[in-house]
This record gives C-alpha cells, sequence and structure tokens, in this order.
C-alpha cells in the first residue's frame, strides 16, 4: 500500500517526505518504484523511530540501484550509478543532521546516535 499525508501527519509520510518518495509511481527506487507503507512501518520499527528508518530506506534504495544490471551509460555517466551517488550524498546529509535541523524541518527531534556507516 502506498499513502502520503501532505500534512506530515504520520511517520511514514514524514519518511516519505524527507525521501523524496511523495508520488506514487514515482519513487526513489530503480524503475521508479515506492517503498510501501508496510517495509517503511517496518523501517521504523527495526531502527525506533522515523528518522534512522528514513536514512534506512535511503540505503535500501541506494543498494537496489547498485546491484541494477542495466543502465544507461554516456561516457562517464549512467543513471545507476548518478542515482547511487546522489542517494549516497542523501543519506549522508540525513545522518549528520543535528536534532535541532529536525525540529527545524518541522519533523520532530532525531535520536539517531549511532547511524549505519555510509561510504
Amino acid at each position: 500500500m502506498f499513502t502520503y499525508l501532505p500534512t506530515l501527519g504520520d511517520d511514514t509520510s514524514r519518511i516519505r517526505f524527507t525521501i523524496g518518495d511523495t508520488v506514487r509511481d514515482a519513487g526513489i527506487r530503480p524503475g521508479q518504484a515506492n517503498f510501501s507503507d508496510e517495509e517503511l512501518a517496518g523501517l521504523i520499527i527495526i531502527h525506533g523511530n522515523w528518522q534512522a528508518a528514513a536514512i534506512a530506506a535511503v540505503n535500501a534504495a541506494r543498494a537496489q540501484w547498485a546491484v541494477k544490471a542495466s543502465s544507461i551509460s554516456m561516457g562517464d555517466y549512467s543513471e545507476s550509478r548518478q542515482q547511487v551517488t546522489n542517494l549516497t550524498t542523501l543519506a549522508k546529509e540525513l545522518t549528520t543532521m543535528l536534532p535541532g535541523q529536525w525540529a527545524g524541518m518541522g519533523l520532530g527531534t532525531s535520536s539517531v546516535t549511532n547511524p549505519a556507516v555510509i561510504k
């Protein structure tokens, strides 16, 4: 199932907003797939809060792009490589945000104290 509340009234919507997964069938995964509500709920359970779940979702999408067999290439540019680069940058930015920055976005505070290593 895919739901998104533009009011950011639930944790799933907050994750979707933060990672850019707000439009059905225009998601951040290969093939423009979205995360399901159930997957995002599972990430919240595993990681303890929606902020850490957002980082985990970006890392999951990054891994999916990294193993994608087909890619569009032109010289040094390839779509799958560019997606991995973009998602790596996003994951790093989310990981380094201070709790005050999360609050400044109107998204609560983060208790992400031991994020996964992102290279």
